[in-house]
């Protein structure tokens, strides 16, 4: 039935790109630092006051394929160990960009993780980095029966995995509760932490295991409720707060009218709760059982309701099998989690070396979810030369399913830029230094003709036209792109 599966899934997580050599990004102007949570901001002082140049507007065609994108889609939910020395290059190949990593500790259920352990799971960090893509994170005890741990035991587990964690946050896409109970999900614990207090210290002791620019998934929404009883208001979005930072995992889905437990009587008022608060938040998950709620129609609506970015197609099979049997398999793959389509994109129709750059952008998410991990969202200049590149002051978390958003900036080009055409790229990559250079943890936006799979990044032109005869508002001490305040 896996191979089945893998097959059905048919989705590309790479691209041709041109032959050309690439020059190399220029050091001063990449701006490779890790976002905690909002751009940082890279402005420079205002342009005289002299008209911006006119600009040339391109449109484009949304493109249909089904392509991988990091951080959403189809999870591999066969649960990787990351301990066990596996080589996990497969994986992307299969067209999956997310693995679900289930990580037993159950020979330490009394005991302190030893180094080595420790050790093997930073290795196992690495082969994830080597294979192209990020987990889902869950640490659990049992598979279903064996028993979990002491309140004390888990709260020091969490403790010693926290640097272990800080080093390899890049490789994480959200870690799962896991811990209490069977299988990690937070019912069933054999140690007495099916109750409030203990639920409350281990969410927290993991908020702060985990560094500010990822989150954490539960396993129910009144779990969160008990931390929190409202929704997370919008104030709160990217933020780094704690509220903020608590998503959902729903590995029963629509197994029932409960969803088996996932909601608590009255349903219908948790599933308005849930709605709210997982606007911005992570959401993914499994079923259960195919049944009568499992339909197409349904599951699609469910699935845009409460803004799914994963979702584990080996489990159930019979209701992967159904979505492919009715026809909409290949449309949930393309739009769980954000799905950015480039509609249009304007620029200045020619400058010169010094010049102002300005830069409009029209960008739809046709996804059901928004982003829920930090990424800048760049400008690239290439004129053959030097690469160079400028964080734009807009957060790509905040292109919300079913809207179109305008992004506009004004760009200094630097005074020694090649005279004759340039390229007009925009990058979308890894805010971590480690993966910033790779395309496959770079966003493709889902746009005819744009893709560029050996930069990881999407082509606006390749024919700006940089002309010193130009006039305009030029500074000659301008040593690299950057946004102009």
């Amino acid at each position: 039935m896996r191979l089945a599966l893998l097959a059905a899934l048919s989705i590309g997580c790479g691209s041709a790109a041109d032959d050309g050599a690439l020059p190399a990004f220029d050091a001063a102007s990449s701006d490779d630092a890790a976002l905690d949570t909002a751009p940082a901001d890279t402005r420079v002082a205002d342009a005289p006051d002299l008209p911006d140049p006119p600009l040339d507007t391109r449109t484009y065609e949304e493109d249909d394929a089904a392509f991988g994108n990091p951080e959403r889609g189809w999870m591999d939910g066969g649960g990787i160990g990351l301990v066990d020395g596996s080589s996990y290059v497969g994986i992307r190949d299969k067209g999956f960009t997310l693995a679900y990593a289930k990580v037993r500790l159950d020979t330490w259920r009394a005991q302190p993780l030893p180094k080595t352990f420790l050790d093997a799971l930073d290795a196992g960090f690495g082969r994830v980095r080597a294979a192209g893509i990020k987990v889902v994170l869950r640490f659990v005890y049992n598979d279903g029966s064996g028993g979990d741990a002491s309140e004390a035991t888990i709260l020091g587990h969490i403790a010693q995995l926290r640097p272990v964690l800080a080093k390899n946050v890049d490789a994480i896409a959200v870690w799962q509760g896991g811990f209490i109970g069977a299988w990690g999900e937070w019912h069933s614990s054999t140690n007495g932490l099916d109750n409030p207090t203990s639920r409350r210290k281990i969410a927290e002791a993991m908020l702060t295991a985990l560094p500010k620019e990822r989150m954490i998934q539960l396993r129910t929404p009144h779990f969160k409720a008990e931390l929190w009883k409202d929704p997370t208001p919008e104030a709160l979005w990217f933020t780094g707060e704690e509220q903020g930072r608590v998503g959902h995992h729903n590995d029963c889905f629509l197994a029932s009218a409960s969803d088996e437990g996932t909601y608590v009587d009255p349903i219908a008022t948790w599933k308005d709760w849930l709605e709210k608060d997982v606007r911005a938040l992570p959401m993914g998950g499994e079923s259960c059982r195919k049944n009568a709620l499992t339909t197409c129609d349904n599951a699609q609506k469910e699935l845009a309701r409460f803004r799914w970015s994963f979702y584990n197609p080996y489990w159930h099979p019979d209701v992967f099998a159904q979505w492919g049997a009715e026809g909409c398999r290949d449309a949930i793959g393309k739009r769980l989690g954000y799905r950015l389509v480039l509609d249009e994109a304007s620029w200045a129709r020619a400058l010169p070396p010094g010049g102002v750059l300005p830069i409009r952008l029209k960008i739809r998410n046709v996804g059901w979810a928004p982003m829920f991990n930090p990424r800048p969202l760049r400008i690239v200049l290439d004129d053959g030369k030097t690469r160079q590149a400028a964080t734009l002051p807009f957060d790509p978390r905040r292109f919300l399913p079913g809207t179109t958003t305008t992004v506009t900036a004004r760009l200094r080009v630097p005074a020694n830029a090649t005279v004759g055409k340039a390229r007009l790229e925009l990058w979308l990559p890894d805010p971590s230094g480690l993966l910033a250079p790779r395309p496959e943890y770079a966003v493709h936006v889902a746009s005819k003709g744009v893709w560029d799979g050996k930069r990881g990044t999407n082509l606006l032109t390749d024919a700006l036209p940089i002309d010193d005869a130009i006039g305009g508002a030029i500074d000659p001490t301008a040593k690299e792109l950057a946004v102009i305040e």
